[in-house]
């Protein structure tokens, strides 16, 4: 019985992911607004669940008012990055240097202690947490180029991502004799 398979679909995909990747790296502006607003439109998303969460279980959950809490700030969040997408963007890229900071400082942190600690290789620690804390000064002075950054890296991984779906595509075509000949 010959099996059926459908090469084309991870071809077709890959075609999309690559486009998208390139439109991506293109135009990282337009691309920046359309992630704003679809990052808005999913806290508003998240953000709805929370509470109605929050308002199911309120008779058998003691933090339920936590869960509330956090909807409702969600939700403001996400009508404000719709509303204001502008200074949503700049908050979305001034948080993402927050967050390298952060993991430049712990990492910092570490390295002080594996220094205390005689491992060889804190030197190595110290660079990355240097690095990390750099960029995250970069990304909050110069939050343009953080959002420049954050489209570049989700374009190349798009294009990587396509790229790889059409080759496991095409190498399904290729392989469907020999796909067809496996007894299950």
């Amino acid at each position: 019985m010959e099996k059926q398979i459908n090469w084309w679909v991870p071809i077709l995909k890959g075609v999309v992911f690559f486009a998208l990747g390139i439109y991506i790296i293109n135009q990282p502006d337009e691309s920046m607004e359309l992630f704003v607003t679809s990052i808005g439109l999913v806290l508003i998303l998240i953000g709805i669940a929370l509470s109605a969460f929050a308002y199911y279980t309120r008779k058998k959950l003691t933090g339920y008012t936590s869960y509330l809490i956090l909807g409702i700030i969600q939700i403001g969040l996400g009508v404000f990055m719709l509303a204001q997408p502008d200074t949503g963007q700049r908050l979305l890229e001034i948080s993402m240097g927050l967050v390298v900071g952060f993991s430049g400082v712990v990492n910092l942190m570490i390295a002080i202690n594996l220094k205390k600690e005689n491992v060889p290789f804190w030197i190595w620690v110290l660079t990355v947490s240097g690095f990390e804390i750099l960029i995250a000064c970069i990304f909050i002075f110069y939050p343009d180029i953080g959002g420049l950054t954050l489209m570049t890296v989700l374009g190349v991984g798009m294009i990587v991502f396509g790229m790889s779906n059409t080759i496991i595509g095409i190498n399904l075509k290729r392989s469907i004799n020999y796909i067809n000949k496996i007894e299950l």
